[in-house]
């Protein structure tokens, strides 16, 4: 059921009651502050797309301070 579950918990479209949204934010003081949050989701995502967000939970910290969460999608092939 888990599989099942997490490709199906986040639907077809772009309504952010039906599928994952993709946030942009930014801090330039180490976290303490952030900006306000950027939806860039209708800029990055087809409405087709079914949406895994399968990252860490925390994210992962590249060399210069960019935390970066993956996704995966399937389309209408069901193909990740």
């Amino acid at each position: 059921m888990g599989n099942y579950r997490a490709w199906h918990n986040s639907q077809a479209g772009m309504d952010e009651k039906r599928t994952g949204q993709l946030i942009l934010t930014k801090s330039m003081d180490d976290g303490k502050t952030w900006s306000d949050p950027i939806n860039i989701t209708s800029q990055v995502k087809d409405p087709s797309w079914h949406l895994l967000l399968q990252g860490p939970g925390r994210g992962i910290t590249m060399q210069d301070g960019t935390l970066v969460f993956p996704i995966q999608f399937i389309d209408s092939t069901r193909i990740p």
